[in-house]
């Protein structure tokens, strides 16, 4: 696993770009990144919060590359999912609306069975 050291935002984009002595693209071709680079949006991407379409966007990388990558740092991705946050009230209510949701597939089953 990678110990990369976070990284401001802001310097990512600096990392991401080819060094000067690159010879430019041509359109069709594939990026190249090196190891450092790789690492710097591994870190950002693991310590962001971002999901990986968030990450992805905000490095200019594609998110099939970036998920490559990142399993191959051997993070998870459901990390990089953001969950819903659920206050009180919409916990309750949906724990009720689940146990009314279940009582009408017994009746369901029931009335199914009885004809």
């Amino acid at each position: 696993m990678n110990t990369a050291q976070p990284l401001n935002s802001q310097h990512l984009p600096d990392l991401l770009t080819p060094p000067l002595d690159a010879p430019p693209r041509i359109k069709g071709t594939r990026a190249t990144y090196r190891p450092e680079q790789r690492a710097a949006a591994v870190a950002h991407a693991r310590q962001s919060g971002m999901t990986l379409a968030e990450a992805s966007r905000a490095l200019g990388i594609h998110p099939t590359t970036l998920g490559y990558w990142l399993k191959e740092d051997g993070v998870s991705m459901p990390r990089l999912v953001k969950q819903p946050v659920q206050g009180e009230a919409q916990a309750t209510e949906l724990e009720k609306l689940r146990r009314e949701r279940d009582a009408l597939r017994i009746a369901l089953a029931a009335a199914l069975a009885g004809s």
